[in-house]
């Protein structure tokens, strides 16, 4: 066994230290940034934050509204081919979403469906993996650039420099860095797999940038201040997810009683999905329809079960 000595840091670790500047306010920081990428000629001009592929973030809601104020979202993989082609034909200008996508067989003949039947409208494309350390990654990673080589392609997840390079010259243009850092991924704690979140964005950004490559932080921001530290550590973009930590949402499971929902309205979704008789199909309907009650329940601490009784009243049966 081969043990790293060197300090390895995580957000928790470190604070940004003030330096002299010319501006006089807030107000004038302008956080647009223009990128051009390794491989696709795709011009990029936006606010570089990417709400996550996760079923309650990575929506055509979400993309919708991130997208009017120049930011991304990364959708998730559990839209039909049909929903996908609807989304992104609508849409007048092309989209800054991403379409998220595993390395399976099926994932790849529904991918090919929709670019078939939308052609021109998806610009960037997400590969997403726990663990981006197989030479079958790399391998899906080079065909999708051989099949479509002018989309911006984003390919994760790793937390090394050398596995940046690599998927770099495999053809991805964004390499998605974090293994385990998140709120609700138990990776670290189900495989003993992962790295401190803020060394390897400093070593997989010093990685990418020698070769032209940019670097998407996934994972570990739990407070603004993160996403700070994140672009200050060299990240290109930053990805954020359920704003929340693991132990609220094992504790709304365990006793389900004073959960905040202002902290996340995911929180719920999730004790919801867990409880028996509500198949994810279902709940996926219950939470487009329910989004309007978002910000009404978000100002009160609740009981799971004042929820579902407020969703009711509302005409929305779970069961």
């Amino acid at each position: 066994m081969h043990l790293e000595n060197s300090v390895k840091l995580d957000f928790k670790d470190v604070l940004i230290r003030p330096k002299r500047s010319t501006l006089t306010s807030r107000s004038e920081v302008d956080i647009t940034r223009e990128f051009k990428f390794l491989h696709s000629s795709e011009p990029y001009h936006g606010i570089p934050i990417i709400a996550a592929n996760m079923d309650t973030t990575g929506t055509f809601e979400m993309a919708s509204a991130l997208g009017r104020h120049k930011m991304s979202t990364a959708l998730h993989k559990h839209y039909t081919a049909k929903e996908y082609v609807d989304f992104f034909q609508k849409i007048e200008n092309k989209s800054d979403a991403f379409y998220s996508l595993g390395i399976g067989e099926h994932d790849w003949q529904k991918f090919r469906e929709v670019m078939a039947a939308a052609p021109g409208a998806i610009r960037y494309v997400c590969i997403d993996v726990a663990n981006g350390y197989t030479e079958a990654f790399v391998a899906f990673v080079k065909k999708v650039r051989e099949t479509y080589p002018d989309i911006v392609l984003m390919a994760g997840n790793v937390v090394t420099g050398d596995m940046t390079e690599e998927l770099l010259l495999a053809g991805a243009d964004i390499v998605k860095v974090g293994i385990g850092p998140g709120s609700v991924c138990t990776t670290r704690k189900m495989t003993g797999v992962g790295y401190p979140q803020l060394s390897a964005i400093i070593e997989c950004a010093d990685a990418a940038h020698g070769l032209g490559g940019r670097i998407c932080a996934d994972g570990g921001c739990t407070v603004p201040g993160d996403i700070a530290k994140a672009f200050g550590g060299g990240a290109d973009f930053v990805m954020l997810g359920v704003p929340a930590t693991q132990g609220d949402i094992e504790k709304a499971k365990r006793d389900a009683t004073n959960t905040a929902v202002a902290s996340t309205w995911a929180i719920m979704f999730s004790v919801l999905r867990d409880k028996e008789g509500y198949d994810y199909a279902k709940l996926r309907r219950i939470w487009d329809e329910t989004n309007y009650l978002a910000d009404s329940i978000a100002r009160k601490y609740v009981k799971i079960d004042d929820l579902i009784e407020e969703l009711r009243e509302n005409g929305i049966a779970l069961a």
